[in-house]
């Protein structure tokens, strides 16, 4: 889904592209209030916060019931990956991304091995 802002202080005729991924592993992350239309909802209100009067672009990338111990591609460890980190990081390396907006940090990754890689692409 793409969400259009519609103020354009700024000179740069592009809006910039910004896109906001959530995750939840399990039911109670989602009954304890960490659901995916919160996390969603959060990164559009940190959008209108910190981008208000500048255009931008909502894209919005998700993993539901997949562990933070994946990653966004296979590795001798885990086989099974996360296709909403997977797009974002294929957009990314793309340049078809200006910034990515994320609830938590733990949203991304679990462990140190999927945050050196991360951090590394």
């Amino acid at each position: 889904m793409n969400l259009h802002s519609g103020n354009r202080r700024s000179e740069n005729p592009h809006p910039l592209r910004v896109w906001v991924y959530g995750r939840v592993s399990t039911d109670e992350q989602v009954r304890g209030g960490i659901s995916l239309e919160m996390q969603d909802e959060r990164g559009a209100q940190w959008c209108q916060a910190n981008l208000a009067g500048e255009p931008f672009t909502l894209t919005f990338v998700r993993d539901e019931g997949d562990s933070g111990a994946y990653g966004w591609k296979p590795t001798r460890r885990f086989r099974r990956i996360r296709r909403g980190l997977a797009e974002l990081v294929e957009a990314t390396e793309a340049s078809q991304v200006d910034c990515a907006v994320i609830y938590r940090l733990d949203r991304i990754a679990r462990n140190l091995e999927v945050w050196s890689e991360f951090l590394n692409s």
